[in-house]
């Protein structure tokens, strides 16, 4: 008897020919009790609905973030959860390094500028940038995947990066080529440059907030690839009004589905996207492939590649 498998949401077309040759998919919680598998992408699973997938024997995660299902839950059920880190990794990283050059060379106000009035004179001064190379960057998260290549990035452009994490060691991070700091006040105040790159939790939830902008260097910028909760949106546009940032580039925002009604966009030191930054030809067929093998290793009995315990 084939499987019963759900899934809703657009994945790469050889990844979801793979599961629809293995299973039969559905695109709704309907009958959730006769679900053997759940392919999650970005809808959210809570904990009445994780409560009645009886039968089902995985959740695979396209993508590395937990905050859209309870995992409190899946463990008191018995349900595994698998994911894809480093499915996406360069793309993201690219993504935050991309806007760091945007924001420091003003591409957004300088493309603006020659749609609207053209050339006018040679450099004008309001719309002179800076040069990365020489900068010290800050990436929250730095022993992250993600973070480990943006380091990389940064420093092939001369750069020093220090790294703000709790887990990993100085020693570990220095043979990445990053000097770790103490105190994430420690590291705003010696950036240029900060990024964040870690994930959702309880711990991280507001922590740029506005006592944190108080500790920025004066003229940094703010890049964002993580997730929105991060950042204190309120507190952000503040820093971004009165000086304290010179400038913000995030892929999240706190409410992605009225993100375009943020007040923030109407700032021209800040630039927003749509949570796009994952979104290439690679990391989408890596992401999907590596979700889609290891739901159908979980259920023919197999040791998934990416089973998540944190």
């Amino acid at each position: 008897m084939r499987k019963k498998v759900y899934m809703a949401e657009i994945i790469h077309p050889d990844a979801e020919k793979k599961l629809r040759d293995y299973a039969d998919i559905v695109d709704n919680f309907d009958h959730i009790e006769e679900l053997d598998a759940i392919f999650l992408r970005a809808h959210h699973l809570n904990r009445e609905q994780i409560s009645r997938a009886k039968k089902c024997k995985v959740i695979a995660r396209h993508g590395v973030g937990m905050d859209i299902l309870d995992v409190a839950a899946c463990r008191e059920f018995g349900i595994p959860i698998t994911y894809t880190p480093g499915a996406n990794s360069y793309s993201v990283a690219e993504f935050a390094f991309t806007m760091s050059l945007a924001l420091m060379r003003n591409l957004y106000q300088t493309e603006y500028i020659q749609k609207t009035q053209g050339f006018r004179e040679m450099g004008p001064v309001s719309l002179r940038g800076s040069e990365t190379r020489g900068k010290v960057v800050g990436i929250v998260g730095a022993s992250g995947r993600i973070g480990s290549i943006l380091a990389a990035m940064f420093r092939a452009m001369g750069c020093k990066v220090l790294g703000y994490t709790v887990h990993t060691s100085a020693e570990t991070l220095a043979e990445r080529g990053i000097t770790r700091v103490d105190t994430i006040e420690e590291m705003v105040a010696q950036s240029d440059i900060v990024s964040i790159n870690c994930p959702l939790l309880e711990e991280t939830r507001g922590m740029f907030n506005a006592e944190l902008f108080s500790h920025f260097k004066p003229g940094a910028i703010l890049l964002n690839t993580a997730r929105g909760p991060i950042v204190d949106e309120a507190a952000l546009y503040d820093a971004l009004t009165n000086g304290t940032l010179r400038a913000c580039g995030t892929d999240v925002f706190c409410d992605e589905k009225r993100s375009f009604e943020s007040p923030l966009n109407k700032l021209n030191n800040f630039i927003g996207f749509p949570h796009v930054a994952a979104n290439t030809h690679e990391s989408m067929y890596n992401m999907a492939m590596w979700a889609v093998d290891d739901l159908i290793a979980v259920l023919e009995g197999r040791e998934p590649t990416y089973l998540y315990e944190g």
